[in-house]
This record gives C-alpha cells, sequence and structure tokens, in this order.
C-alpha cells in the first residue's frame, strides 16, 4: 500500500511541475517555437552539400529588398534566376512574424558567399533600405536567434549579409542590427 502511495504522490509531482517548467521556460524564451517547416514544400532542383552542425557559428540576416514576397516565391527565384538547388535561406520571417524553415541547419545553403559554410541565412521579406523592420518580424527574429543558440548550445555571432558582400547595404540601412546582436 505504502508504494501505491509513493507512486501517487511522484505522478502528482510530476503533473503540477511540467507546466510550471514549461512557463519558466517560455518567461525566458527557451521554449519551442512555432516554426512552419517548409523545407519538403518548397520547389528544389537538387540538393545543397551537408555540414556538421558543430561548424555553425553565425546567423546571417537579409532583407528581401522586396516589399512583399514568399519562400516559395524565394526559392523558385533562387532556382530560376540563379540556377542554385534550392532556396538559399535557412529561415525565412513573413512581415506577421511567422517563421519559416526552408533548410534544414545542415545545409550548406548559398546565401552568403564565404560564410556559407559557417552561418544559417534568415531572410526578412521587406525592405529596409526605405523602412525599419516591422516589430513583428523583430519579435520573431529575437526569439529565432535565442532558440538557435539554445538549440546548437552555444552563443551565435549575428551578422548583416553585407559583411560578406560588399557590394550590398543587406538587410538594409534602416535595420539595426545592434537590437540583435546581444
Amino acid at each position: 500500500m505504502n508504494k501505491w502511495i509513493i507512486v501517487l504522490v511522484v505522478v502528482l509531482v510530476l503533473m503540477l511541475a511540467f507546466p510550471l517548467r514549461t512557463a519558466a521556460a517560455e518567461a525566458v524564451g527557451l521554449a519551442p517555437l512555432d516554426i512552419q517547416d517548409d523545407t519538403e514544400r518548397l520547389p528544389r532542383n537538387g540538393s545543397y552539400e551537408r555540414r556538421p552542425l558543430s561548424k555553425i557559428t553565425t546567423i546571417l540576416v537579409h532583407h528581401s529588398l522586396t516589399d512583399t514576397g514568399t519562400a516559395a516565391g524565394y526559392a523558385r527565384y533562387h532556382i530560376d534566376k540563379n540556377g542554385w538547388p534550392g532556396i538559399a535561406y535557412h529561415f525565412v520571417i513573413d512581415p506577421d512574424g511567422t517563421i519559416h524553415q526552408t533548410n534544414a541547419l545542415e545545409a550548406k545553403s548559398w546565401h552568403g558567399n564565404d560564410s556559407n559554410g559557417f552561418s544559417i541565412g534568415v531572410c526578412l521579406t521587406g525592405n529596409f533600405d526605405n523602412y525599419p523592420v516591422r516589430p513583428a518580424q523583430a519579435a520573431a527574429l529575437k526569439k529565432l536567434i535565442s532558440y538557435l543558440n539554445t538549440k546548437l548550445g552555444k552563443q551565435l555571432a549575428v551578422e548583416p549579409h553585407s559583411k560578406y558582400n560588399s557590394g550590398k547595404s543587406c538587410p538594409g540601412r534602416q535595420f539595426n542590427l545592434q537590437q540583435f546582436k546581444s
């Protein structure tokens, strides 16, 4: 009889503790993100080379340089106009803050010239030469950065695409990257 009381107490403690741990994780931004997985749905014309997750050190931030757009549209452009195997980015963030995963993290996609071997490409839809990033996108990017740091178990550098492509202002002249580096 004592054994059953102990089992019941353990079960009750676990039932109470699980929601508390989830709420605590959400409070510090460690809860799983609601990421729409588009990795299998997007157009492809081949595949990117793979790399180990241990090689990733950087998040490279891009803007689409368009007022509107979709992950599928960017994928078609990268395939049709550039002849690439698929969309170049690992994530696309819509103006409303929706996060789309567009490549596996192990994919060495072609989004950042010499940084492709060690960076994750994140593109925010918008032209941030003409206007600042939308609040919903900024919040989503902050959550994504925190999520990736936790998932990979290290602090990733956050850099502009222009660091590896000097001919561009990407992610835009009105994009304040400093707010995402801490």
